[in-house]
């Protein structure tokens, strides 16, 4: 894949939704949402490797803030001084013993035989490739508070038929059980490797 966007109207005139641009290595160089034209929320920025360098919030095209992995700083435009990433983010993940992440039903053992069963290897893929090729996507995803799956987004990409066949067979998946923080139920924000191979 080299980059997914999305538009308002059919002439493809008014950025609006998801974009994403990937690099040579198929990992997403850069990703966020356009609202109207306009930058709007969250945009992160990745290394080559697919590690973040930076996560930038825009409100309507304006910079609020960046938060630097590399300084671990976050840099404000509003005249704040810059904080330590570790006291301002960080601290949102305290998790209690009563915690959970989302589980497929059947646990680890149902979720690989939901994969095998649905997944199957694009012709394309196997066309382009041959024998002996493997290829492993890897996809973000959202299990919501009554634990459906939404909100995907491939941050590595093999092959655009190899991306689409992971999303078509994660878009389909039966609901999972949600997750668990402090006691409640919660969206959670989750990542998953598919290797796709061909025999």
């Amino acid at each position: 894949m080299i980059r997914c966007e999305t538009y308002r109207d059919n002439e493809l005139q008014i950025p609006h939704g998801r974009f994403a641009w990937y690099n040579n290595s198929g990992h997403i160089d850069s990703t966020g949402l356009v609202s109207f034209g306009k930058k709007d929320g969250y945009w992160e920025y990745k290394r080559p490797d697919g590690t973040t360098i930076s996560v930038v919030h825009f409100n309507s095209g304006k910079r609020i803030w960046t938060r630097n992995y590399d300084t671990r700083t976050v840099y404000y435009t509003d005249g704040r001084p810059d904080e330590p990433m570790d006291a301002l983010f960080f601290m949102k993940n305290n998790f209690t013993s009563d915690n959970k992440p989302p589980e497929f039903k059947g646990g680890v053992r149902g979720w690989i035989n939901y994969l095998e069963k649905n997944l199957e290897t694009p012709g394309r893929f196997r066309q382009i490739f041959g024998p002996g090729t493997k290829g492993t996507v890897v996809v973000s995803f959202k299990v919501d508070t009554i634990g459906a799956v939404s909100e995907l987004n491939i941050d590595k990409s093999v092959e655009w038929s190899v991306d689409m066949e992971t999303l078509r067979v994660f878009k389909r998946s039966p609901k999972w059980e949600p997750a668990i923080q402090n006691g409640k139920i919660v969206s959670y924000y989750h990542r998953q490797s598919i290797t796709h191979v061909i025999n």
